[in-house]
């Protein structure tokens, strides 16, 4: 019985033990990817710069009016939903 329990803290230390390394490693590597990008951007300013503005948005259109039968149904199914559910 102690063989198997010795098994199991094995695996899960290994386990445990593979997952932190291989963390660790992804932690360095999006690292050293960010420190590789803000070189290159450093080295190309005038790609940042010469960026085209975003346009502003096109304005929203105007709401349309609703019917008045629709309005009034939804009114309906809203105050029959908050009588239901009132405590």
């Amino acid at each position: 019985m102690a063989d198997i329990f010795q098994a199991g803290v094995n695996v899960t230390l290994i386990g445990l033990g593979v997952a932190f390394v291989l963390l660790t490693m992804l932690i360095l590597v999006v690292h050293a990817m960010s420190a590789v990008a803000r070189l290159i951007e450093a080295a190309r300013p005038e790609v940042a710069a010469a960026a085209p503005m975003a346009s502003p948005a096109p304005p929203l259109p105007e709401p349309r009016s609703v019917k008045p039968e629709i309005a009034g149904a939804v009114a309906a199914a809203v105050r029959m939903y908050r009588t239901r559910r009132a405590p």
